[in-house]
């Protein structure tokens, strides 16, 4: 079976013990945990002793499959864990967390797997290395947000099947690196509630954004930013006018952090794929932002993704 490796790192401002005595206790694992974070039911054993070599856990869930995971090593600069799937596919892999001090106040992580692919799965072997590289970056992000203020402001709900109403929008249309994409969207807001202020154009509803496509291997994004509007516009360059129709849709609700929103996409992706929901490939998805960062607390954003299906 042809070998793989996933890497992933980020900065935690945090010292090499604050980090390493978190890591090695597997009853924290779930606070900031990519997976779990979908599948919050799921049942999970923790072995009596943590915090040493032996320790370890492991889950079973809907969403997120059944697996363990055990710590093998301990060294001043490096844990190593095996991590064992169940279902829905059997396979082992060889986690790593690398951490390297940056100064006596922050630490660099890195999250490591070695692994095989199963051959059934080896057609598609780039876009799921693509997939568990976003999931790291994911889990690494909530575990900075956990170890640095002692909370993660990410909640997802799954709320099922809804209906997206009609509306004319105005918007601007990008193609951009999926890692840019929060900036991005944040500063062609700016731009469209400016142009509907100066307009004396009324904003109907949640402004929104459209998800083209989405390229997980190469990381890249297509998208639309849009402002929902009453009537059809003409505008002019760098805005485009549009219609969104009537249409089903899976909607996940996210609570929380705007920076965490992949957790709901994720979320989203699973959910249809275990219930054979069938969703449509363009656009991706849209997300609905119900409330103004510049107006609330960011731990109480709401917004929704929305897949739409077929």
């Amino acid at each position: 079976m042809p070998a793989y490796q996933v890497k992933r790192s980020i900065v935690i401002n945090k010292p090499i013990a604050d980090v390493k005595s978190s890591l090695i206790d597997f009853r924290q694992w779930p606070i900031w945990s990519p997976w779990l974070i979908m599948d919050p039911e799921s049942q999970l054993n923790y072995s009596e002793t943590q915090s040493q070599v032996g320790a370890g856990y492991d889950w079973d869930g809907t969403l997120v499959g059944a697996g363990e995971m055990v710590l093998e090593e301990i060294t001043d600069h490096q844990l190593a864990m095996n991590l064992q799937f169940k279902r829905p596919f059997t396979s082992t892999a060889k986690v790593f967390f690398e951490l390297e001090e940056q100064d006596q106040a922050s630490t660099r992580v890195t999250w490591i797997m070695n692994s095989h692919f199963p051959l059934l799965l080896f057609f598609v072997a780039k876009k799921i290395k693509a997939h568990i590289g976003m999931d790291y970056e994911r889990g690494l992000k909530m575990l900075k947000d956990y170890l640095e203020t002692g909370t993660v402001s990410s909640k997802v709900q799954i709320e099922g099947l809804t209906k997206i109403q009609q509306q004319h929008f105005i918007g601007i249309e990008r193609i951009c690196a999926m890692a840019d994409i929060s900036q991005v969207i944040a500063d062609d807001f700016s731009y469209l509630f400016k142009y509907i202020e100066e307009q004396n154009i009324p904003l109907t509803s949640a402004p929104f954004s459209i998800v083209k496509s989405n390229d997980v291997v190469n990381q890249m994004s297509s998208f639309v930013t849009a402002i929902p509007v009453n009537q059809e516009m003409e505008v002019t360059p760098p805005l485009i006018a549009g219609f969104l129709k009537e249409q089903n849709g899976l909607k996940v609700t996210h609570t929380g952090f705007h920076e965490h929103l992949a957790n709901a996409w994720s979320t989203a992706m699973a959910y249809s794929g275990n219930q054979r929901i069938k969703t449509r490939r363009n656009p991706v998805g849209y997300v609905f932002y119900l409330n103004d960062p510049a107006n609330i607390d960011k731990a109480d954003l709401l917004t929704e993704v929305i897949l739409p299906i077929k």
